[in-house]
């Protein structure tokens, strides 16, 4: 029962924020070394910066991070000082951080063009927009 959750919840975070990430926007310079991602499935959070990943069309390494996971998660509380996600590493600036909003306006900064889209630059109103379909729909299984 959960998949179909899942599957849910992405179809309409992805239509409440109009189709964001499903196709490539104005790009900037392009890095050297893929990014470096931390982030695990299920979060809102992280799914928002890979939408901005999506749109700049940026090479990645994800690195998943589920509850429990022994792998990953430990490397990011050694990296950065705590078990949050998502975290960004770029190699390429040397930049490490968490805060999808921060990891979004770094991305569109670093390259893109430097314009944050609309629904993905909205901040706590997109992320109260995703969490709150999320409470609805947790509510219906």
């Amino acid at each position: 029962m959960i998949r179909p959750f899942d599957v849910a919840t992405s179809v309409l975070t992805t239509l409440g924020r109009l189709g964001t990430g499903m196709r490539v926007g104005a790009l900037g310079k392009r890095p050297v070394q893929p990014l470096e991602l931390y982030e695990f499935e299920a979060c809102p959070f992280c799914r928002k910066v890979r939408e901005a990943l999506s749109i700049l069309d940026l090479e990645v390494i994800v690195y998943p991070c589920p509850k429990g996971g022994p792998t990953y998660r430990p490397r990011v509380r050694e990296q950065g000082g705590k078990e949050l996600f998502p975290y960004l590493v770029d190699p390429n600036s040397g930049e490490a951080m968490y805060e999808s909003d921060d990891i979004v306006a770094y991305l569109f900064s670093e390259y893109g063009d430097g314009s944050v889209p609309l629904a993905l630059g909205a901040g706590v109103l997109t992320d109260a927009q995703i969490q709150s379909l999320i409470l609805y729909l947790e509510t219906l299984k």
